[in-house]
């Protein structure tokens, strides 16, 4: 009898290290499937708007990275680029109409630039002064809105002087809380 009371609790004791390895198991099964839920329920917009901010940010912090050169090299590098953005703006037009403003995109120009044209054109008409941070806002929105994937030389956007208005007066009237979230990113961004 005592034996077959060993060979029992042998057996229960096997059940319970069985159980104990399976409930791991079973519990990681379990975590893996709700995971894939999550992941395959996830707005793909918010995937998007993650990853053009963290490009934004890579590609700002290369230009700060860019910025910390020797007075010298930067002198030199300050020299070159004066040329190469007045080359730049040389083909690189804005036209006003009573309707819109419109940008002739040059070599290297996406919409932002084109946006931030804009922006200054408008600016410059109606005597708005706007801060680092509220041009950063208003060019975001514009690229926003009027956004492509890719611009050849020489192709116009016309921003309407609407939507300028309009976005330009927003960013007039951001909050000091919306400042200071704008003006991290505004650092970054040396041609505002």
């Amino acid at each position: 009898m005592s034996e077959e009371k060993q060979t029992t609790e042998e057996q229960q004791d096997e059940n319970k290290g069985f159980w104990a390895k399976n409930i791991v198991s079973i519990l990681l099964i379990v975590f893996l499937i709700i995971s894939g839920i999550y992941a395959f329920n996830r707005d793909p917009a918010e995937n998007d708007k993650d990853v053009e901010e963290k490009v934004s940010d890579i590609k700002n912090n290369d230009k700060d990275a860019e910025n910390t050169e020797s007075s010298e090299e930067t002198a030199k590098t300050e020299d070159t680029d004066t040329k190469e953005e007045m080359t730049k703006e040389a083909k690189t037009e804005v036209k006003t109409t009573e309707e819109a403003i419109i940008v002739s995109a040059g070599k290297g120009d996406g919409v932002t630039h084109l946006a931030r044209k804009a922006i200054a054109e408008y600016s410059s008409m109606n005597n708005i002064t706007l801060s680092k941070e509220q041009k950063l806002y208003a060019e975001t929105v514009l690229k926003n809105s009027y956004y492509q994937h890719h611009l050849t030389v020489g192709q116009d956007i016309s921003f309407s002087v609407d939507t300028l208005s309009e976005t330009v007066q927003n960013a007039q009237n951001l909050t000091e809380g919306q400042i200071k979230a704008w003006s991290k990113y505004a650092a970054a961004v040396p041609n505002l």
